[in-house]
């Protein structure tokens, strides 16, 4: 990783509330160019008030949206360098339950079903103060479940034509 975005991490791993960190998507492997986004998690034990959060990324990104709610908690910002960079702030126990209830208890959900569990065994840990987040990547790294495809393939079969709330219904409605 380039010096910009180590300092930015080192800044932000040494919050209080911050308990791990990883990087995730392309930029955590070798396949990505300069087009690539940085995707950046970091675990939580309790929230960092937003203006801590404006006044570290100020330092490093000449751009900020900081709280958006798209997706989860983030921080969505330009480099200096003109690179992006999306920061998420995540609960570590609630990020567990979620990827649990697909991995473990075979639960799908309307898309992002196994989007958690893949993030997870796929970043890189930059920071893990207690170990937390490794443990965590060592009890998921289990083979994927029949239960869980089945149940994934009924539920959006059912979104795609079966069900009320169906997509072509809501379509022919609009």
């Amino acid at each position: 990783m380039i010096l910009m975005i180590d300092e930015l991490l080192k800044e932000i791993s040494e919050l209080k509330e911050v308990e791990a960190i990883s990087i995730g998507g392309s930029r955590s492997g070798d396949n990505y160019d300069e087009n690539s986004d940085y995707d950046i998690y970091v675990y939580i034990t309790s929230p960092i008030d937003e203006n801590i959060r404006s006044e570290i990324l100020n330092k490093y990104c000449k751009y900020t949206e900081i709280g958006n709610h798209y997706w989860e908690n983030e921080d969505n910002c330009v480099l200096n360098n003109n690179i992006d960079i999306d920061i998420i702030y995540r609960d570590l126990d609630d990020f567990c339950n979620t990827v649990a209830e697909s991995a473990e208890h075979f639960q799908s959900r309307n898309g992002y079903t196994t989007c958690m569990w893949y993030n997870l065994m796929n970043c890189k840990i930059i920071c893990d103060k207690n170990k937390r987040l490794a443990q965590a990547k060592a009890r998921f790294d289990i083979p994927y479940p029949e239960e869980l495809r089945k149940n994934i393939i009924r539920r959006n079969m059912d979104l795609i034509s079966d069900a009320m709330p169906a997509y072509s219904h809501q379509i022919a409605k609009a």
